[in-house]
């Protein structure tokens, strides 16, 4: 008797460029998708850690006191603690550049930035 034999079945459909994805392509996706996922995650942890950290500003009320005259001292004075009051109600938290070890310059006001945040 003749022995009939079939050709071995296939799992995969051909395609025109192969059978199915590559394994590279694959990899790639998920590496993206991974990611993508670890990158959301972080940003919105760190939004969630800057949300309940006040914005901070440092008065440099000594340099404005050492350059005062005497007879305005007091005025000055009044000045920084109501700018200071105004800026807290604003939501910034407020320190006295003594108070303060290192700070960037942008956050240090001086003698004329407590006039327009006076304002």
């Amino acid at each position: 008797m003749a022995e009939i034999r079939t050709p071995p079945r296939r799992t995969c459909k051909p395609t025109p460029t192969g059978y199915g994805w590559p394994p590279s392509m694959l990899a790639l996706l998920v590496s993206v998708v991974v990611t993508g996922t670890g990158l959301i995650w972080m940003q919105r942890e760190l939004n969630r850690s800057l949300a309940v950290r006040p914005p901070i500003v440092v008065l440099d009320l000594s340099a404005a006191a050492r350059e005062a005259d005497p007879a305005r001292l007091k005025a000055l004075l009044d000045d920084y603690r109501t700018t200071a009051e105004r800026l807290a109600g604003q939501g910034l938290l407020v320190f006295d550049r003594q108070a303060v070890l290192a700070a960037p310059a942008g956050l240090i006001l001086t003698e004329r930035e407590v006039r327009h945040a006076a304002d």
